[in-house]
C-alpha cells in the first residue's frame, strides 16, 4: 500500500503511526498528541496555522497559554518516538503546523484510489479503493467537530463505491458478490434502508421469499432502533410483491 517512506499514518480503524522500527498506537500517546496528529492527518495538505490548532486542541486557552500547550505536546510526542530521524515529523515554521512531506496518510491513498475507481467503473478497482477503508474512520473521535466533514465525506464515498459496485456485480449476474457488498453497507450503517432493499431485492429474484422476508423483518428492526420509525411503504410492497426497487436514489 505505502512506499519506502519513514512515517506512515493510518485513521482507519483508528489512530496507528507507523515507523520503520515500531508503531505507535491511540493508547501509547498522550490524548492531545494523537488528537493533533489526527487533526492534520484530516487538513487539507496536512497544513494549519498554528492559532488554527490551538482553537480547535484548547479552546479555552488564551493564544500564550495555548501556544505553550501546543510546543509542550510537540515536545513530549518526539520523545516518545524512538526513531530519531522520524522524531520532527510534524513541524512549525512561520506559524503552520504541518506533516513533513515524506508523511504518508491512509485516507489519502483511499481518496486517490476512489476516484480512480469511479472514473474508470471497474469492479476491480472499485473494491481496491474499499479495501483501503479498512475499519471506522476514527472511532474514537465520532463526536469531534474537526472530524465531522471528513467523517461524512467519507461516509458517504464508501456507501457510493458499495452501491455502484453492487450494480456492476449484478450487471454481471453475480448475486453472490453483490450481496457481499449489501451485507457490508447494512454492517456499517443498520439503517440503510436502500441497502435492505437490495438484498430483498436479490432473494427474490431466487424466488426464496422466506429469507426477503427475513431480511424486511431485520430492516423494520434495525429502523425502529435507530430512527423509531416503520419500513417504507415501497420497503413494504418489495417484500409483498417482490416488485423491482423503482427509486434507487431514496435512500442513497
Amino acid at each position: 500500500m505505502f512506499g519506502e517512506l519513514a512515517v506512515h499514518v493510518h485513521l482507519f480503524g483508528g489512530l496507528r503511526v507507523l515507523l520503520p522500527t515500531s508503531t505507535l498506537s491511540e493508547g501509547a500517546m498522550a490524548t492531545k498528541a494523537a488528537a493533533l496528529i489526527k487533526f492534520l492527518a484530516l487538513r487539507p495538505g496536512h497544513t494549519t496555522h498554528r492559532e488554527a490548532a490551538v482553537e480547535t486542541l484548547w479552546p479555552n486557552s488564551d493564544a500564550t497559554r495555548g501556544s505553550n500547550n501546543l510546543y509542550k505536546t510537540l515536545h513530549h510526542l518526539r520523545a516518545s518516538i524512538p526513531d530519531p530521524e522520524c522524531r520532527n515529523f510534524i513541524k512549525v515554521s512561520h506559524n503552520v503546523v504541518h506533516f513533513d512531506p515524506s508523511v504518508e496518510v491512509d485516507v489519502d491513498h483511499f481518496l486517490a484510489a476512489a476516484t480512480s475507481a469511479l472514473h474508470s467503473k471497474t469492479l476491480d478497482e472499485y473494491e481496491g479503493a474499499l479495501a483501503l477503508a479498512h475499519g471506522e474512520l476514527l472511532p474514537c473521535d465520532i463526536y469531534e467537530d474537526w472530524a465531522r466533514t471528513a467523517r461524512e465525506h467519507i461516509h458517504t464515498l464508501v456507501r457510493q463505491l458499495h452501491f455502484e459496485s453492487v450494480d456492476l456485480c449484478l450487471d454481471h449476474e453475480d448475486d453472490d458478490r453483490a450481496l457481499l457488498h449489501l451485507q457490508a453497507l447494512i454492517a456499517a450503517e443498520p439503517t440503510n434502508e436502500r441497502a435492505h432493499q437490495e438484498i430483498m431485492r436479490l432473494f427474490m429474484r431466487r424466488g426464496d421469499t422466506a429469507l426477503a422476508s427475513r431480511q424486511y423483518d431485520i430492516c423494520a428492526a434495525c429502523l425502529r432502533r435507530g430512527f423509531d420509525s416503520e419500513p417504507s411503504t415501497l420497503t413494504q410492497s418489495l417484500v409483498a410483491t417482490g416488485g423491482p426497487i423503482v427509486d434507487n436514489q431514496l435512500f442513497g
